[in-house]
């Protein structure tokens, strides 16, 4: 009796695999330059892929300032080039590639570089960018378009006395609210540029009173002025206020 009731306890307590992980063939991952970066979802059934797949496309829509640039160690600052693909474990009737519809209604062929995979959907997605705000911690903190808008712009909107001025300086946003100064350090002037495009779209749709936008200032009379600003401000030196990327 006992030593069947061992044998019980001892099989009662062997985990198995659960069936339906056991059946996740199909897996959407995020992809940027032809690597894959995250795994992000899985699943048995080609149906619910395809649906997950749908929704984080149309989540993607709604990216506010979309990753346009990756800053890489060896290469330097390149282009992101993301993607959403869905892969699915390899079966004996499946070819090796497969012709997928890009978005602009062209055909591309697409070969796993895993043999044991075979892509079965992929497109162009959107991932949010983050921005080092000086004054914030710069990998830990990093801040959204969003976060910006709406802590240097909309928090004191109202407020006429906190009259803004925002330049660009190389790769560098700046906003001067009465003498105080905020500064947004992006990847590049492109992104810097698109930043400030991006900001004055919205503060036009909140129809702000007391923001001036000024331009580039790179080139301008101002900019040995605001190098000068920029250091007194931040104790950083002359080569380092002058870069015009975030590559050394």
């Amino acid at each position: 009796m006992n030593h069947k009731g061992k044998k019980k306890n001892q099989k009662s307590k062997e985990k198995k695999p659960s069936l339906r992980y056991a059946r996740r063939k199909y897996h959407i991952i995020i992809t940027s330059r032809g690597k894959q970066l995250h795994d992000i979802y899985s699943t048995y059934s080609e149906q619910l892929v395809n649906k997950k797949f749908s929704e984080l496309l149309e989540e993607s829509k709604k990216v506010l300032f979309p990753v346009q640039y990756l800053n890489m160690n060896k290469e330097g600052i390149v282009d992101a080039d993301y993607e959403l693909v869905i892969i699915k474990k390899k079966e004996p009737t499946d070819n090796e590639s497969v012709e997928i519809r890009n978005e602009y209604g062209n055909y591309v062929e697409y070969i796993s570089s895993n043999e044991g995979w075979v892509v079965y959907d992929s497109a162009k997605y959107n991932m949010e960018e983050t921005f080092y705000v000086y004054g914030y911690h710069p990998t830990k903190q990093r801040k959204t378009c969003q976060w910006i808008f709406k802590n240097f712009f909309l928090k004191d909107k109202n407020n006429k006395y906190n009259f803004k001025s925002v330049h660009i300086l190389k790769n560098k946003l700046i906003i001067d609210t009465s003498g105080n100064l905020d500064m947004v350090l992006c990847k590049n002037k492109y992104d810097a540029s698109r930043l400030y495009t991006t900001l004055v779209r919205l503060s036009n749709e909140s129809k702000l009173k007391y923001v001036m936008f000024s331009g580039d200032i790179s080139k301008s009379g101002m900019k040995t002025e605001w190098y000068k600003r920029l250091m007194d401000w931040t104790g950083w030196s002359y080569r380092r206020i002058t870069r015009h990327s975030l590559r050394p």
